[in-house]
């Protein structure tokens, strides 16, 4: 026996804004500008393996965009910071461009070269407010978060 009545209001409940990948990826972009002006971002894979070695409970999220190259290496990499991040508790976010990670934070400074792993830091050791919230709430680090133009 099955009751539906009860199926959907549970996962209506489950359904929020902030579980919507578009959603997600337009916050997701707004963090990342605030914390570049704000000079809390770490680009690279080894700086920001460095980060999480040193410092891991000032970082807020974990960008990884997906690769676009059958390079086993960097998959391998990425595979090892999201199980680093999941251990000590830092949301891991996969995004759908590695372009678009490119277009956001490349300012005229030129102050990163690598974006294949982006470590967004905390604010005087919190998150920043409520878009932060919003971001490390949504669902799985399975999901591919779509970043807009």
């Amino acid at each position: 026996m099955t009751f539906p009545h009860i199926s959907r209001r549970r996962s209506a409940r489950k359904v929020s804004a902030t579980q919507n990948p578009v959603d997600t990826g337009i916050i997701l972009k707004k963090i990342l500008k605030q914390a570049l002006e704000n000079d809390r971002i770490v680009c690279g894979i080894y700086p920001s393996i460095k980060m999480l070695e040193r410092n891991p409970e000032n970082i807020m999220v974990c960008v990884l965009p997906e690769v676009e190259t059958i390079d086993v290496t960097v998959q391998i990499e990425h595979t090892l910071i999201q199980a680093y991040c999941r251990e000590k508790g830092i949301k891991v976010l996969r995004v759908d461009s590695l372009k678009k990670i490119n277009a956001i934070l490349d300012n005229d400074k030129n102050l990163f070269k690598d974006f294949s792993c982006v470590l967004v830091k905390k604010v005087n050791g919190k998150s920043d407010g409520t878009s932060a919230k919003d971001i490390l709430t949504y669902g799985s680090s399975s999901h591919v978060i779509p970043i807009p133009d």
